[in-house]
Parts: C-alpha cells; sequence; structure tokens
C-alpha cells in the first residue's frame, strides 16, 4: 500500500478535500483514510510535526503493513527568492541541516552516523511528479530539514553553504528519507511554499498563517494527480 504522511491536519484535509472518496482506517495507534486511486490503494494520515513523529509513526506502520512506497507531503520555507509561496518543490533528495557529528569522526554537516548525507527520493517517482503540463510552478531540487521553524536567524549563508543549493526547509524530510532507506521502500517528498525566509520574523510568520491552506492544497493537487493519472489543475 501506498503512504501519505503529512505533518498537519491542514494538509491532510488540503488531500482529502481532493478526493472523490475516502474511508476511516485504523492501524493500531495510527488512524487515518483509505482511497483507492489509478495507482492503487493509498492510506493517508497526519503524524504531527518534527523528525521524531513521523520517523516513529512510519517505523510503526511498516510494522503493521506493507509499504509500498511513502509520499511525504505539505508545505515548507522558501530558501530560494525565486520561489514564492504556492510554488511547489518536489525534492530529489533530502537531508539534515541541524545534524552534527563533524566532531566525532569522518562526518559531513548534515549527516547521520552510518547514514549518506544526502537521502536520495525514488528517480522516477520525482520524474512523473516533475515532467508534467501545468501552469502551476513545480520545481525539482533539495530539501533540507531539522527540528526548528526556518528563520533567518537559523538558515544562515554559513550554514546553507554547506548543502546542495538547498530550495526548501521544513522539518520532517530528513526523517523520512532515514526511515525509507532503513525500509528499503522509495519516498518522493512534495513541499508547496508556504512562506520566504526573510529578516522579518512577524511578517514570515503573518505570510505563513496566510498560505498554509492554500499551500497545502497546491502539494495535494500535485500528488492527486499523479496518483489519478489526470491533468494538473489548481
Amino acid at each position: 500500500m501506498k503512504v501519505i504522511v503529512c505533518p498537519m491536519q491542514e494538509e491532510l484535509d488540503a488531500l482529502l478535500g481532493k478526493l472523490d472518496s475516502y474511508s476511516e482506517a485504523d492501524y493500531g495507534l495510527i488512524k487515518g483514510y483509505k482511497f483507492d486511486t489509478k495507482r492503487g490503494e493509498c492510506f493517508a494520515f497526519v503524524a504531527k510535526i518534527g523528525k521524531t513523529n513521523i520517523g516513529f509513526d512510519l517505523g510503526y506502520l511498516a510494522s503493521k503493513m506493507d509499504i509500498e512506497a511513502i509520499f511525504n507531503i505539505g508545505v515548507g520555507g522558501s530558501l530560494d527568492p525565486t520561489l514564492v509561496p504556492l510554488n511547489v518543490v518536489v525534492a530529489d533528495k533530502v537531508c539534515y541541516y541541524d545534524c552534527d557529528l563533524t566532531p566525532a569522526g569522518n562526518y559531513l554537516l548534515g549527516q547521520m552516523a552510518d547514514n549518506p548525507l544526502y537521502f536520495e527520493c525514488d528517480k522516477e517517482l520525482v520524474k512523473e511528479l516533475t515532467n508534467t503540463t501545468t501552469t502551476l510552478t513545480v520545481r525539482k531540487g533539495t530539501i533540507i530539514s531539522g527540528d526548528s521553524f526556518g528563520t533567518y536567524k537559523n538558515m544562515t549563508a554559513e550554514l546553507l553553504k554547506h548543502f546542495d543549493n538547498p530550495l526548501v526547509v521544513d522539518m520532517e524530510s530528513g526523517a523520512c528519507g532515514q526511515v525509507a532507506l532503513r525500509l528499503n521502500v522509495p519516498f518522493v517528498v512534495i513541499r508547496s511554499i508556504s512562506d520566504n525566509i526573510i529578516d522579518d520574523e512577524k511578517r514570515q510568520s503573518d505570510v505563513y498563517e496566510e498560505y498554509l491552506e492554500m499551500s497545502a492544497k497546491r502539494a495535494a493537487s500535485v500528488l492527486v494527480h499523479y496518483l489519478n493519472k489526470d491533468m494538473l489543475e489548481d
């Protein structure tokens, strides 16, 4: 079964709003919704925000079902001035920005022990999600993640220079990638821009609140288009 994991209820609601039908489903501690698509059966749920939440829930689900692929969808902050709210980024790779084992040995900043720096998204999924005719802006690139809301105070040029031109920052993608690697299942991350990293945290927060719901709908649209092989419309 394909698993779709959302960090927030608003993101799951946006997905459900794009579906014709769905039904409640219960896998022990994890409750969510099942629905059929042209690409097979899916289960969508909210894991809550942060690396531990998504890591635990995906690991727990793997003990309850045969996970065919993992789709992590939601919103994120733009690290690229050419990406603005409601644009969509499909990750080709993800990593942590808040992991630092460099004092302990031959590690790169962001690299977890016994893991690569980058967790590579499934190339075929990335290709299909980005190679589509649409009026939406859909780009491919690196997403970095950590357990902090991205602002100009923590997304510094000194930090970002360690990574491969990251386009988006979020709080779950890296953990999703690490779990997918451990489970040996394909995964992909879809993030729609909800805010830009600017030097005014109050204004950034206001933009986030303004665009959260609309941005979540954009990410959901890209995924539902892929699942149902339809023309992509807003």
